[in-house]
C-alpha cells in the first residue's frame, strides 16, 4: 500500500526566490555530476 499526502506550499516572495535559488543550484549540481 502506497501513502502520500499532498502539501501545498505558499512561500513569501523572499522565500519564493530562495526556493528558486537552491532548485537552480541543485539542478546544476545535478547536471553537473552526470
Amino acid at each position: 500500500m502506497i501513502l502520500a499526502k499532498k502539501v501545498r506550499l505558499i512561500p513569501t516572495p523572499e522565500q519564493e526566490k530562495m526556493l528558486r535559488n537552491h532548485a537552480g543550484a541543485a539542478r546544476f549540481a545535478y547536471n553537473y555530476c552526470k
